[in-house]
């Protein structure tokens, strides 16, 4: 089989054409509520551990003396990240508190929905302490404001790009193919 370089790819393609064929679409079922409030709780299990560790770096980050040489734009910034890590820990973890008080012996779909939009919310909190960190370590390291600043938005876009915009393009590309086949 002869392959085919990107030119000719990128021809037949504006000619409609293409050796590339489209993936194909992923299954997917409807689930079953109790199954949805598992998935709920436990992608919220999931992200947890790695937020205690970053609270953990952060806490003890204030205890190193290259911390109380910073300037204090730096320090403020840092106690902001922690804050914005205590939002997003709260919010991770509210699903399960929820549950155990509010429907300790059922499941609700305003269960799924409730702990759905507090997953999705909870993550913004992280995404800007993660953000407001790497501005201070960055600066810690590469000595230069405009560098941390370039590297936190770097890495504000990465995540938001990740964590929202795809899958939103992605959600709406279902439900757009779904209404056509419908």
């Amino acid at each position: 089989m002869m392959k085919a370089s990107v030119g000719d790819l990128l021809a037949e393609k504006s000619a409609g054409r293409t050796h590339l064929q489209e993936a194909p679409k992923a299954e997917s079922q409807e689930l079953e509520l109790k199954d949805a409030v598992s998935y709920v709780l436990e992608e919220a299990r999931m992200i947890l551990p790695g937020i205690q560790a970053l609270f953990g770096f952060q806490l003890i980050a204030v205890f190193n003396a290259t911390f109380h040489e910073l300037p204090k734009l730096f320090k403020d910034v840092h106690m902001l990240a922690i804050i914005l890590t205590i939002v997003g820990i709260g919010m991770l973890m509210a699903p399960a508190a929820y549950h155990r008080y509010v429907e300790r012996n059922s499941v609700s779909q305003s269960l799924v929905d409730y702990g759905s939009k507090f997953l999705c919310i909870g993550m913004a909190p992280l995404m800007l302490s993660i953000c407001l960190d790497s501005f201070v370590v960055s600066y810690v390291v590469l000595e230069s404001e405009l560098a941390a600043i370039c590297i936190s938005v770097g890495a504000l876009a990465l995540l938001f790009s990740l964590w929202y915009v795809f899958p939103h393009v992605a959600a709406a590309k279902n439900a757009s193919h779904s209404r056509r086949s419908e």
